[in-house]
């Protein structure tokens, strides 16, 4: 059986979504990335910092999540602190995809 619930927290149209074992991540319209607590279904970080919507997401599940904006950015946040860890910029054109490995330390 499933729980099913609402979760509200952007302001506009959700585009992209993941889910982890930890968290859910969602992004869009409104220009956040919201993480979620997978279990409780309660908002554990809003983070701002794009300039335009939110286009794709990667999350490992534990303290990193990267996002792509048709700002032509990818963000790397720290999830435990809400903020900006790296800014890559230098595409010309929007980000539509994402994918990341991240070492993971022992």
């Amino acid at each position: 059986m499933y729980n099913v619930q609402t979760l509200a927290g952007h302001r506009d149209s959700v585009d992209v979504a993941v889910l982890g074992e930890k968290f859910l991540v969602s992004g869009g319209a409104d220009k956040t990335v919201i993480v979620w607590d997978a279990t409780s279904a309660k908002q554990f970080a809003l983070l701002s910092g794009h300039t335009d919507r939110i286009s794709c997401l990667h999350s490992d599940d534990s303290s990193e999540v990267m996002s792509g904006s048709y700002d032509k950015t990818l963000i790397n946040w720290d999830i435990e602190r809400s903020v900006q860890k790296t800014r890559l910029k230098g595409h010309t054109g929007s980000v539509t995809f994402v994918d990341a490995l991240w070492e993971k330390q022992m």
